[in-house]
Protein backbone atom coordinates (compact mmCIF):
# COMPACT_ATOMS: atom_id res chain seq x y z
CA UNK A 1 0.00 0.00 0.00
CA UNK A 2 1.59 3.40 -0.94
CA UNK A 3 0.48 6.52 0.50
CA UNK A 4 1.35 10.25 -0.07
CA UNK A 5 1.00 13.39 2.13
CA UNK A 6 1.62 15.79 -0.24
CA UNK A 7 2.68 19.71 1.48
CA UNK A 8 2.30 23.09 0.06
CA UNK A 9 3.87 26.55 1.51
CA UNK A 10 2.60 28.23 -0.61
CA UNK A 11 -1.08 27.57 -0.93
CA UNK A 12 -3.76 24.90 -1.49
CA UNK A 13 -2.88 22.09 -3.20
CA UNK A 14 -3.88 21.07 -6.96
CA UNK A 15 -4.98 18.49 -8.88
CA UNK A 16 -4.93 18.26 -12.45
CA UNK A 17 -4.99 15.84 -15.17
CA UNK A 18 -1.77 13.97 -16.85
CA UNK A 19 -1.89 13.05 -20.84
CA UNK A 20 -2.95 9.80 -19.34
CA UNK A 21 -6.31 10.79 -17.91
CA UNK A 22 -4.88 10.51 -14.67
CA UNK A 23 -4.95 13.48 -11.54
CA UNK A 24 -1.80 14.30 -9.98
CA UNK A 25 -1.31 16.97 -7.27
CA UNK A 26 0.39 19.91 -8.83
CA UNK A 27 2.40 23.10 -6.85
CA UNK A 28 3.54 21.03 -3.71
CA UNK A 29 6.83 21.60 -2.35
CA UNK A 30 7.43 18.48 -0.03
CA UNK A 31 6.12 14.74 -0.56
CA UNK A 32 6.06 11.92 2.09
CA UNK A 33 5.25 8.48 1.67
CA UNK A 34 5.18 5.28 3.20
CA UNK A 35 6.91 4.50 5.85
CA UNK A 36 8.33 7.49 6.54
CA UNK A 37 4.54 9.36 7.45
CA UNK A 38 3.60 7.44 10.23
CA UNK A 39 6.81 8.46 12.42
CA UNK A 40 6.82 12.15 11.19
CA UNK A 41 2.96 12.04 12.31
CA UNK A 42 4.59 10.83 15.52
CA UNK A 43 7.07 13.32 16.19
CA UNK A 44 4.14 16.81 14.60
CA UNK A 45 1.34 14.82 17.49
CA UNK A 46 4.29 14.93 20.00
CA UNK A 47 6.19 18.04 19.49
CA UNK A 48 3.56 20.75 18.35
CA UNK A 49 0.05 21.97 18.49
CA UNK A 50 -1.10 21.07 14.95
CA UNK A 51 -3.85 19.01 15.05
CA UNK A 52 -3.66 15.79 12.95
CA UNK A 53 -6.86 13.87 13.38
CA UNK A 54 -8.24 14.54 10.65
CA UNK A 55 -5.02 12.99 8.45
CA UNK A 56 -5.18 10.49 10.57
CA UNK A 57 -8.57 9.41 9.80
CA UNK A 58 -7.81 9.41 6.47
CA UNK A 59 -5.00 7.19 6.93
CA UNK A 60 -6.74 4.94 9.02
CA UNK A 61 -10.08 4.50 6.12
CA UNK A 62 -6.84 4.17 3.69
CA UNK A 63 -6.01 1.19 5.43
CA UNK A 64 -9.30 0.19 5.72
CA UNK A 65 -9.61 -0.11 2.35
CA UNK A 66 -6.53 -1.58 1.65
CA UNK A 67 -7.75 -4.66 3.68
CA UNK A 68 -10.85 -4.94 2.06
CA UNK A 69 -9.61 -4.55 -1.57
CA UNK A 70 -6.51 -6.54 -1.40
CA UNK A 71 -6.65 -8.94 0.77
CA UNK A 72 -3.22 -11.07 -0.07
CA UNK A 73 -1.32 -8.03 0.31
CA UNK A 74 -2.34 -7.30 3.49
CA UNK A 75 -2.11 -10.91 4.68
CA UNK A 76 1.43 -10.53 3.40
CA UNK A 77 2.15 -7.87 5.26
CA UNK A 78 0.32 -7.84 8.43
CA UNK A 79 -0.48 -11.56 8.61
CA UNK A 80 -4.67 -12.07 9.39
CA UNK A 81 -4.20 -8.97 12.39
CA UNK A 82 -6.53 -5.82 12.99
CA UNK A 83 -3.92 -3.51 12.99
CA UNK A 84 -3.54 -0.63 14.28
CA UNK A 85 -1.27 1.61 11.76
CA UNK A 86 -0.13 4.25 14.36
CA UNK A 87 0.66 1.69 17.01
CA UNK A 88 2.48 -0.33 14.36
CA UNK A 89 4.97 1.65 13.05
CA UNK A 90 5.54 3.28 16.30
Amino acid sequence: MIIYIYISYKGKLKKEKTSYGRERIVNYDICICDNDIIPILHAIEKNSNINIDKVKEKIYYKVSWYKENCKDEYTREFGNRDIDIFEEYK
